[in-house]
């Protein structure tokens, strides 16, 4: 009797199974990779993309918080329902964010489903040391709104003659590194390629008994990010 209910079972999901196949259809898009914060660019950055996984046709279209900043194509994908799993690159063509404001927009994709993905542009370069300091509210304490929010890079060295790294990613060609005093002198300060960048400063004794301050000015692509060293006072 129990091989019977087996067999008897085993047509019943056979069946099942055939008969739905014709009806059945997978209706599913998403992003890929998916973050939290969405898609980030920094200042100096005009190009990224996503991927976008569908099995239905779609189309697609950027929304704007304020002006039109970037670009996405493609913004059609056909191909016919049912047939395989498309997996499309949306590239995503900026200009240089020279506002001194977070940039806002999005991405919508329509298909069986709408899906969304923000894009921010950052009014900073990426400086991955000094290691950055959030600023989100203004001198008198009130909350900066999400636009103005923007980011410092500042670090402390000793009195003493030395030598510390600065590192930093630039996006576009031939960046520059300067300093605004003599005492603090980056190693190089051209930068012919855009890339992953590690960049030795050299640092002469402080002779006085005050602390002093000199500024780095990282420039890429037309958008100019400061580093403040501080540098301790002489030791009795």
């Amino acid at each position: 009797m129990k091989k019977l209910l087996s067999l008897a079972a085993l047509c019943i999901a056979t069946f099942m199974s055939c008969s739905d196949s014709a009806d059945f259809e997978i209706h599913q898009t998403y992003f890929t990779p998916t973050s939290p914060e969405g898609i980030v660019l920094y200042a100096d950055q005009t190009v990224d993309s996503i991927r976008v996984i569908s099995y239905d046709p779609w189309t697609a279209q950027t929304n704007f918080v304020e002006d039109e900043w970037f670009t996405i194509t493609p913004t059609v994908c056909n191909f016919n329902r049912g047939e395989k799993v498309n997996n499309t690159r949306i590239d995503i063509t900026a200009t240089p964010n020279n506002t001194n404001k977070i940039k806002g927009g999005l991405i919508f994709v329509n298909s069986i489903y709408t899906i969304g993905m923000s894009v921010h542009q950052l009014s900073w370069l990426n400086i991955q040391f000094p290691v950055g300091r959030s600023v989100t509210t203004d001198n008198e304490g009130n909350e900066l709104s999400d636009t103005d929010r923007y980011c410092v890079f500042e670090t402390r060295v000793r009195e003493i003659k030395g030598q510390f790294e600065v590192i930093f990613t630039t996006y576009a060609n031939n960046a520059t590194l300067t300093s605004d005093a003599e005492w603090l002198t980056p190693v190089e300060e051209n930068f012919a390629n855009a890339g992953r960048h590690v960049v030795n400063i050299n640092c002469e004794a402080n002779p006085t008994e005050v602390e002093r301050s000199a500024t780095l000015l990282l420039t890429s692509n037309g958008i100019t990010t400061p580093i403040t060293i501080t540098q301790e006072r002489k030791r009795d």
